[in-house]
């Protein structure tokens, strides 16, 4: 036990400046991230109120959750590949390595890769925003036709654990609806009918 501690004693000088500067690396990361958390928002409402037009608004939310989801995954990036380095790993044969696979996944996944890229083109032309209603082929929020049911996905904001009560509220008021309206909930039954002879 005492043998492993003194090679620990000596090991931590040995290393004592590796580990401040991957110390100091995290508390910039950290730093970063809270940055990029609370002043994106922050400046994202400031561009989105001098806007014109709701829609205008709508584009500049958009866009800037974009923009810090990017720098947020950008920043966690560099910080691996930045405390890689202070361990002593080469960071040149993982940026290769990770070059081979995106060349590989690329080719795997030429539909996924295209759909992002169109998709963020489609926001920075402003063709299409947050929070609107799409219909393709004649269908609009539906989310799926199962075999006895039509499928439509809603989605709410709500305060934190809330959203059970939510729930319930809107399933009682979505049923109220239905009963007002006249409308059943179909469920797949069969009725058999004997003849009096059997």
């Amino acid at each position: 036990m005492t043998e492993q501690f003194d090679r620990f004693l000596i090991w931590i000088p040995d290393h004592f400046a590796a580990l401040a500067r991957i110390v100091l690396i995290l508390i910039l990361a950290s730093i970063a991230l809270r940055a990029i958390h609370r002043l994106l928002p922050r400046l994202r409402e400031v561009i989105a109120a001098r806007q014109s037009s709701m829609e205008d608004s709508q584009r500049v939310r958009t866009l800037s959750r974009v923009v810090r989801y990017a720098l947020t995954v950008a920043t966690a990036v560099v910080t691996a590949l930045l405390i890689l380095g202070e361990l002593g790993v080469s960071v040149a044969p993982i940026l290769g390595a990770a070059g081979v696979a995106g060349i590989a996944i690329g080719f795997g996944a030429q539909s996924l890769v295209k759909d992002y890229f169109t998709g963020f083109f489609l926001l920075l032309e402003n063709q299409i925003r947050h929070g609107d209603v799409v219909e393709a082929g004649g269908k609009a929020g539906v989310d799926q036709w199962a075999d006895s049911a039509l499928v439509i996905r809603c989605r709410f904001r709500v305060a934190p654990l809330q959203q059970w009560n939510v729930r319930r509220e809107y399933l009682q008021k979505l049923k109220e609806a239905f009963d007002r309206e006249g409308i059943e909930i179909p469920y797949p039954h069969l009725k058999i009918v004997q003849s009096p002879s059997e």
